[in-house]
């Protein structure tokens, strides 16, 4: 069956017109094209930049520059609203998790630049209620009112300079090109609770990062989880290679450990040399290459990998995953390409 979505522009500071045509849309609303998703701005807005390098010798301004919120440097003061709706007769994909049929979402937003390097952006999400779970297990959490729930997307404030990168408060996180397959961050996340700070010029980037993680219920006891992770990312001429090191750990009444925010430390010899850290290390290796409007991105996740072979515990099988990517932009006119293969060993992310 065709689908064909329903989007309202962009209204600023016409309070009145917005609710009308807002009415006039939940009417109205006919046949969508799919799931709308909590990154369901983050998804529109990254359709619209390329999946490669716009300048391929600098990876950081990358991440900087095609973030969510793409604003021109004019933009120091920009406030308004989305609106968006869509019906369908099933669940859309496994991601969706929903099989209601009708999905609406208010989005009230507010960008504000205090000067050139410091910047804060606010976005909210109010929508309607779903109900048919594709996946109980992962029903929505937050509070509803009235048929509906809500919360922040985007809470945020960064500062950049030349050489310096400061970000803390809510936003998506995903450092590389943003594709759906990328095995540690995708674009199928959601948004975090973090800081993020970078150290860079024009052939490195060094950051440390720490993005919240919600707590998770054990045998009635609150486990709190936390996640920090580096990076060092050299540029090349055409494209870059980067090393990823993250580290998982949490507990009951586990706080924020402070030293993993050391950009310099491996995460994995730092949690097995501190005894009350229970947790997890994965690093991952990528690359990222193009020429002209073809592009080719590859990436190797190693989670766990067991050297001893002396008793039944060390039969582990190795736990990895790896990532190849190859492509080309405007084969034709707005018509891209990609191939991808990825392969995920079993338990790897269990």
């Amino acid at each position: 069956m065709p689908f064909r979505k329903f989007r309202s522009p962009v209204f600023i500071y016409r309070l009145p017109r917005v609710f009308y045509l807002f009415f006039i849309f939940a009417l109205f609303v006919s046949q969508g094209s799919g799931q709308i998703q909590s990154n369901l701005f983050f998804e529109r807005q990254t359709t619209l930049l390329s999946a490669t390098l716009p300048d391929t010798n600098s990876a950081y301004r990358y991440y900087l520059e095609n973030k969510i919120f793409a604003y021109n440097a004019a933009d120091s003061f920009k406030i308004g609203l989305h609106l968006n709706g869509s019906y369908q007769n099933g669940a859309l994909s496994p991601y969706g998790n929903y099989e209601d049929n009708l999905f609406y979402l208010v989005s009230p937003y507010l960008h504000y630049a205090f000067s050139s390097r410091l910047t804060f952006d606010l976005r909210v999400n109010i929508e309607n209620i779903r109900d048919r779970y594709v996946y109980p297990e992962r029903v929505y959490w937050s509070d509803t009112f009235r048929g509906h729930r809500g919360g922040f997307e985007i809470a945020k404030m960064e500062y950049r300079t030349k050489y310096i990168s400061v970000k803390f408060g809510r936003d998506y996180f995903m450092p590389g090109p943003r594709f759906y397959e990328s095995l540690l961050f995708s674009r199928y996340s959601y948004p975090y609770d973090g800081f993020y700070l970078a150290f860079h010029n024009s052939w490195v980037e060094i950051s440390t990062f720490y993005l919240s993680l919600n707590p998770m219920t054990t045998e009635g006891r609150l486990n709190q989880r936390h996640f920090n992770g580096h990076r060092i990312s050299v540029n090349l001429k055409n494209g870059y290679i980067a090393l990823t090191d993250v580290m998982l750990y949490g507990g009951v009444n586990q706080p924020i450990d402070w030293m993993a925010f050391n950009p310099l430390l491996l995460l994995y010899p730092y949690r097995k040399n501190k005894k009350h850290l229970d947790g997890n290390n994965i690093m991952m290796l990528e690359a990222y290459y193009t020429w002209q409007n073809w592009y080719a991105f590859a990436q190797f996740l190693l989670d766990d990998y067991q050297a001893d072979r002396k008793t039944p515990e060390d039969l582990e099988p190795p736990e990895w995953g790896m990532n190849v990517t190859f492509g080309k932009e405007n084969l034709f006119a707005d018509l891209h390409w990609k191939i991808n293969y990825t392969h995920v060993a079993n338990r790897t992310f269990n």
